[in-house]
């Protein structure tokens, strides 16, 4: 976890928050030169938010096993436009604000894979 976001946390609120792998741990087969762990690739997230960019990783559904790298980075991609602002960052979860990131990210996501 980033030691400036920890400071600020406390022991106490560090338990509210887990670490989302920007290219999740099941695509990792698609970029063998990437260590999936590295620090580019984490990032700390408020427990809430980091399920809500899981459902949007979950939508992609069956078709998750026909991506290729280029989607992935593209699905990656949008999720970052629209959580980036919850990276690495201490904040009170507002339901509508993450509602909306998950609503925008839903709709680019099917867009991307209806192309």
């Amino acid at each position: 976890m980033n030691p400036r976001l920890a400071r600020e946390l406390g022991p106490l609120r560090m338990e509210e928050y887990e670490i989302h792998h920007r290219v999740p741990l099941e695509y990792a087969r698609l970029f063998p030169r990437m260590d999936i762990h590295q620090g580019t690739n984490l990032v700390a997230v408020e427990r809430t938010v980091h399920r809500s960019i899981n459902w949007v990783w979950e939508s992609v559904g069956q078709q998750s096993q026909r991506l290729d790298s280029r989607q992935v980075e593209e699905l990656s991609r949008v999720i970052d436009q629209q959580y980036g602002s919850w990276f690495h960052r201490v904040h009170v979860p507002a339901e509508s604000a993450s509602a909306l990131a998950e609503q925008n990210a839903l709709r680019a996501v099917k867009a991307l894979l209806e192309r």
